[in-house]
């Protein structure tokens, strides 16, 4: 991916939304006003011809989404990019060495005991 910088000189990296970790903060022009938070998988069907994402805006009190495209590019801080891969990294290394079982991102798909 790319690095750019926005009209007051921070670099933002460029990435495809696909590839952000759910709820990760983003912006989708380098020198856009409003962060958003990437929610949750809209599947490709009769009605939404391209898979996309529904991302709600920061500012949003009434809880309304935008719907992007997975393969949209957006923006987002690298220092926080690498923040949140490493800290996802540790948590999983922590709970291996420590013995307790990781969680499924989602309960849908782990084992019920």
């Amino acid at each position: 991916m790319t690095i750019v910088y926005n009209k007051h000189g921070e670099p933002l990296k460029a990435v495809p939304l696909k590839s952000l970790a759910p709820q990760a903060q983003f912006l989708r022009k380098p020198d856009a006003k409003c962060c958003f938070y990437k929610g949750h998988y809209n599947r490709k069907s009769w009605h939404n011809p391209t898979p996309s994402y529904t991302c709600m805006p920061h500012n949003d009190v009434l809880g309304g989404g935008v719907c992007i495209n997975a393969k949209a590019i957006v923006y987002v801080s690298p220092n926080n990019w690498r923040a949140r891969t490493l800290a996802r990294a540790n948590d999983i290394v922590l709970c291996y060495l420590s013995g307790h079982p990781v969680k499924a991102a989602s309960n849908k798909y782990s084992k019920k005991s």
